[in-house]
């Protein structure tokens, strides 16, 4: 997991899904005078965004809104935001209903997240990061079961190195400069955080997938224990 603040990765990953996330390479792109790299302060934190829906300060329609504006200014980012956008926008609608309502909500109840390429969605593709076992998943991923049974709105998968196998994702931009990398294989996953794009990504880690693309981006990467979180549903470089 991915997060702009170690105690919000901590608690929500003992709250919803205990998971692991990887980082990335970038190719220059200039940033929009919008999209750049928010303070650590206003980097949607997890329990900041929490906070707002519920004072009514903010819906998950707005935070979601301002994920998919965040994540177009950043192509590269997210792979699959013209399909998972729009099913996201009616996930947040959802969540602004039932808060609404008074019903009962998840502990992550419309906060936008992102999960890496190789983590199985029910009607996204997953690539992988290119084409080899690139696949329309049918099941959702154990992960991204706890997430979403949790209420969180799905922005999209990030990029990643293909099949997880090494320390750069290419074409993905590190928000903090053109040219710097993002390390791998889970780039676009720390990327996400760092850009504000969300509050925590998923992805995975075998030596140093999320602990290095955090560290370069300037955010939050856990690596859980071995056995922890679930792989079913998901393609890691190795079983460990």
């Amino acid at each position: 997991m991915i997060s702009a603040s170690v105690d919000k990765a901590a608690d929500a990953i003992r709250r919803a899904a205990p998971l692991a996330t990887e980082w990335a390479t970038p190719s220059p792109i200039a940033p929009t005078s919008r999209a750049r790299p928010l303070t650590q302060d206003q980097c949607g934190q997890l329990g900041e965004l929490l906070s707002v829906m519920t004072s009514g300060e903010a819906t998950s329609l707005d935070l979601t809104m301002r994920a998919v504006d965040r994540a177009r200014a950043w192509p590269g980012i997210v792979v699959d935001l013209d399909r998972a956008g729009p099913r996201a926008l009616e996930a947040a609608a959802e969540a602004d209903r039932r808060r609404s309502l008074g019903q009962p909500l998840g502990a992550l109840a419309g906060v936008p997240v992102t999960v890496k390429d190789n983590v199985d969605v029910r009607g996204l593709v997953s690539g992988q990061g290119g084409w080899l076992g690139r696949h329309e998943s049918t099941a959702d991923s154990a992960c991204w079961s706890r997430l979403l049974d949790e209420g969180s709105v799905l922005i999209g998968h990030t990029s990643m190195h293909e099949l997880a196998w090494g320390l750069t994702t290419p074409g993905c931009p590190n928000p903090w400069g053109t040219g710097l990398s993002t390390g791998g294989s889970s780039g676009g996953a720390a990327a996400s955080v760092a850009a504000g794009i969300v509050p925590i990504s998923i992805g995975t880690d075998t030596g140093g997938s999320i602990r290095v693309p955090a560290a370069l981006c300037g955010v939050a990467g856990l690596r859980p224990t071995h056995g922890v979180p679930s792989l079913r549903g998901v393609a890691p470089l190795a079983p460990s």
